[in-house]
């Protein structure tokens, strides 16, 4: 029986990414290389300019959600919004999820 299956160009820069993640890791001495690993398999396309404009994109959407969970983390701490801060953390979290499901 013949395998269809051949290692290609993009098998193994995935090979190269997940293994400089986890060399990374190891010599910074930053835990498991897990997630990092994960995002960099999620993020290679197909071209170089592709991988890096969708990097810039997670990279924008992460800072965003970021910004937004350490406001809401800051005004809960001081007490401004507390009644709110449920209701506004379910709000923002649906509206950014759909946002993620419309790109």
């Amino acid at each position: 029986m013949k395998s269809h299956y051949r290692v290609g160009m993009r098998t193994i820069k995935t090979g190269i990414a997940v293994a400089l993640c986890m060399i990374f890791f190891h010599y910074t001495n930053r835990g498991t290389p897990a997630l990092a690993a994960l995002a960099a398999v999620f993020s290679l396309r197909e071209d170089w300019r592709t991988s890096f404009n969708f990097g810039k994109t997670r990279i924008f959407g992460n800072s965003v959600g970021a910004l937004l969970a350490t406001a809401l983390v800051l005004f809960q701490q001081l007490q401004v919004i507390h009644f709110f801060s449920k209701s506004l953390a379910f709000l923002l979290d649906k509206c950014l999820l759909s946002l993620s499901v419309i790109s």
